[in-house]
């Protein structure tokens, strides 16, 4: 069966089969009869298999509620059901009428190269719309289940990111699910989304992810929301965020190393439109390894005091570091170089930044357009 190419009379075909629409029919199986039919239990216990994957323990209920999404459907009187669907493609329902055993769970799309910054938000929505329309109690929250699927191309920091709060499926579970039940089913469209997701993961191995972009990415949505009075620049080789003179820079710098890895350090940075001597940068250096012991200064012969943005001290980030441990690095040092701005008496510069960013970007565009001249 696992030779079965898409055929166009299968009833769910598509150029490129639809995983909402697959996995609409799939968790359908739960509320068929499939009494004397092998094939057809196969697939009820798979599907059974992935809800119980998704919720952590054994699938006993027969009540369930089974909603899809109508993208085309609109209604200025929608329903609770319909304005949650209009953000999802799936809301599956279970025990919906016992309070305290009724279980909700809301499928998502996760796009990498739509990397989502709202995954908090989108739970805070569900839950809100949960207690107005279903009266859900505080002790049901851990009741509602978030699963995004992924695509390949999602980094182990928005994994982390994801799972804090929600469930990620991704295509290797799908084929290991598969896997196990597929010598029991005898069902075309299963063979061709099985055919599909089995091809693509093939073409996918190997690709490659930039892990430091997507560490920013979601480095930029914890600032925004823990340190709200902190203005945030990112891009695709540094993040950096900031208030007063002292300001925090998180970036990434390629290793002169066989194994071709790439470092992220932590930068301490003193915004100052003056030139600075060499004296007085080491006296703040000295100021600044009392308070950051582990940063390392940053030699003055590497320093260009030309530049407004002067670098200070260094801390080199482990690669294995988690996201967890790095946001707690982010918290910590954020917290510290408050307390020395407000020592050292320091201005805010976020309006001033903003011009000098700007004027800097214009000119860096500026040198990129001009057209170089040919030397004969």
């Amino acid at each position: 069966m696992s030779n079965v190419k898409l055929v166009k009379n299968d009833a769910f075909y598509n150029t490129e089969f639809d995983t909402d629409i697959f996995l609409y029919w799939m968790i359908k199986w739960l509320n068929v009869e499939t009494t004397n039919n092998s094939s057809k239990v196969a697939l009820k216990n798979m599907a059974k298999k992935f809800i119980e994957e998704i919720l952590g323990e054994k699938l006993t209920t027969e009540d369930i509620e089974i909603h899809f999404s109508n993208k085309n459907y609109y209604s200025e009187n929608r329903t609770f059901i319909d304005r949650i669907l209009g953000n999802c493609p799936i809301l599956l329902i279970l025990n919906r009428n016992q309070n305290g055993n009724r279980k909700y769970i809301y499928f998502r799309d996760f796009s990498y190269y739509e990397y989502s910054k709202d995954f908090n938000e989108y739970n805070g929505k569900l839950i809100k719309l949960l207690k107005k329309y279903e009266n859900l109690k505080e002790n049901e929250e851990n009741n509602v289940k978030i699963v995004h699927f992924s695509s390949d191309l999602i980094s182990r920091y928005e994994k982390e990111e994801v799972e804090e709060i929600s469930i990620l499926y991704d295509k290797e579970k799908f084929l290991t699910l598969f896997e196990n039940s597929k010598k029991y089913i005898d069902d075309s469209i299963f063979d061709s989304y099985y055919n599909q997701i089995n091809q693509e993961n093939k073409k996918n191995f190997g690709v490659s992810i930039n892990e430091n972009l997507s560490l920013y990415l979601v480095l930029e949505s914890y600032i925004n929301k823990k340190f709200e009075d902190y203005d945030v620049y990112r891009c695709f080789d540094y993040i950096k965020w900031l208030k007063h003179e002292f300001f925090i820079e998180c970036f990434c710098v390629n290793l002169i190393a066989e194994d071709k890895k790439t470092n992220n350090y932590f930068l301490l940075k003193w915004f100052n439109d003056n030139k600075i001597e060499e004296k007085t940068i080491k006296l703040i250096q000295k100021e600044l390894k009392d308070i950051f012991p582990n940063f390392k200064e940053v030699n003055y012969k590497d320093i260009d005091c030309e530049n407004n943005e002067i670098p200070l001290m260094c801390f080199t980030v482990n690669l294995d570091s988690s996201l967890k441990d790095i946001k707690k690095m982010v918290d910590k040092i954020t917290e510290k170089i408050e307390k020395f701005n407000k020592m050292k008496n320091c201005r805010d510069i976020r309006e001033e930044y903003v011009e000098y960013f700007e004027e800097k970007r214009l000119k860096k565009r500026f040198r990129s357009n001009r057209k170089i001249r040919k030397k004969f």
